[in-house]
């Protein structure tokens, strides 16, 4: 259809994904599919958001971007843990982590990864993101953000209803 318009053919973030990431892999299906959620929740908030932006990081590959007031972001969704190496990486390309979890407590134990790293950073999870999005006034993207001990940059916490996190 593209064609018949003179419209060069477009890419959607599913066939983006597919093709740079999950590379014919079944096994990252959920990954592909957490990503797009986050960027549709970071969306849902006022925010741009796009799936593996294209940056001169070597071999780290962020999985989502977002922009906040002129502010790049590059994001890592996250379904597993134990990824200290990564955190390493991501913090050396842009100082800091952005870290999507599944839930409230798996995002609260990737926070501690980098803590103990003593890697600045933000985090929030897809669990909250989805039962807030429909509150007159959803939480903000990022539920966590934390300071280095070292360079005391970043800071504060945002906590939503507790009411809304019984399922915790």
């Amino acid at each position: 259809m593209c064609y018949e318009f003179n419209w060069p053919p477009f890419e959607s973030e599913l066939e983006r994904m597919r093709r740079l990431h999950e590379k014919g892999k079944q096994s990252e299906e959920s990954h592909t599919c957490a990503t797009l959620a986050f960027t549709y929740q970071a969306r849902l908030r006022g925010l741009k958001a796009g799936v593996i932006p294209e940056v001169e990081a070597g071999h780290f590959v962020p999985d989502a971007v977002v922009f906040e007031d002129n502010e790049r972001t590059l994001v890592e969704v996250e379904m597993g843990y134990g990824k200290r190496s990564k955190w390493r990486n991501m913090a050396t390309h842009q100082e800091s982590v952005a870290i999507c979890a599944r839930t409230v407590a798996h995002r609260k134990t990737l926070v501690g990864e980098c803590r103990d790293l003593n890697i600045p950073g933000k985090a929030t999870d897809l669990r909250t993101l989805f039962l807030t999005s429909r509150d007159e006034v959803p939480c903000p993207l990022w539920l966590d953000e934390w300071k280095s001990i070292t360079t005391g940059r970043a800071g504060g916490l945002f906590n939503c209803s507790q009411e809304r996190l019984l399922w915790e």
